[in-house]
């Protein structure tokens, strides 16, 4: 084999090198997207979504706007039940269980 050949065998196997890595850096991209959104009918259910509404739920909280909170709570539990995010779930379950539970 000549150093030519030996030479455009190495760029070749470079070439293909890149390919697989991009190609792979995509799929995981593709994977990555459906693990955080799932579809529900028309509506799209994304983590971003529910985060959103958990994160204005605890803004209203702190704002001691306790019926405004519940409601947010509510909709950001069923966001992450649609989503299977069961940390998510048990998080909002347990902040709605304390609002309907106040100390004495």
């Amino acid at each position: 084999m000549t150093n030519k050949q030996k030479i455009t065998y190495g760029i070749i196997s470079m070439i293909v090198v890149i390919l697989v890595t991009i190609t792979t850096i995509g799929l995981l991209g593709l994977i990555s997207n459906n693990n955080n959104s799932k579809s529900n009918g028309n509506n799209v259910v994304t983590k971003v979504t529910a985060d959103d509404l958990k994160s204005q739920a605890i803004k209203a909280l702190q704002s001691k706007n306790i019926v405004k909170a519940k409601q947010l709570f509510e909709q950001a539990n069923q966001e992450y039940k649609k989503l299977n995010d069961t940390n998510n779930v048990i998080d909002t379950d347990a902040q709605l269980y304390l609002l309907n539970h106040p100390k004495q």
